[in-house]
């Protein structure tokens, strides 16, 4: 005797089959969410250490020209801290994004960082030349 399948058990062989599927995908599902979750996460960290840059570039430079102006050595302290940690977050930067670099990316970053390094050099040469006495020389390096 033959055994033969009934209708019933194809649906529950089919269902079945849906069933580990529809698991499948879920599990699939979550792991890209993971993914994205993380990527995500890292962009956002990113988009910190370049903020970092932008707002110490600012305060370097907000600092030195407030001294400049006044006199006033409180315009120091975010000059100093400015100037120390916009290179801290330039290195910090590229370390973040080193590994998924493009050419393009690297060359773009090269700028950054040679940017970055001259305008640290102007802050700390017109700041030099300002404690010297030498004020129109540091207000031109400044201009």
């Amino acid at each position: 005797m033959t055994k033969r399948f009934s209708v019933l058990n194809i649906l529950l062989i089919v269902s079945l089959v849906a069933f580990l599927t529809c698991v499948l995908t879920i599990v699939l599902a979550a792991r890209a969410e993971a993914r994205q979750r993380a990527q995500a996460g890292h962009a956002f960290e990113v988009m910190q250490v370049l903020d970092g840059i932008i707002v110490n570039a600012l305060n370097a430079e907000t600092g030195q020209r407030g001294y400049f102006l006044t006199g006033d050595e409180d315009y120091l302290e975010p000059y100093r801290i400015g100037r120390r940690d916009v290179m801290a977050h330039t290195a910090t930067f590229r370390e973040m994004v080193s590994d998924t670099m493009t050419p393009a990316q690297e060359a773009t970053l090269l700028k950054l960082e040679n940017a970055t390094r001259v305008k640290v050099g102007e802050l700390e040469s017109s700041m030099e030349l300002f404690r010297a006495g030498k004020i129109s020389a540091a207000l031109e390096v400044v201009r």
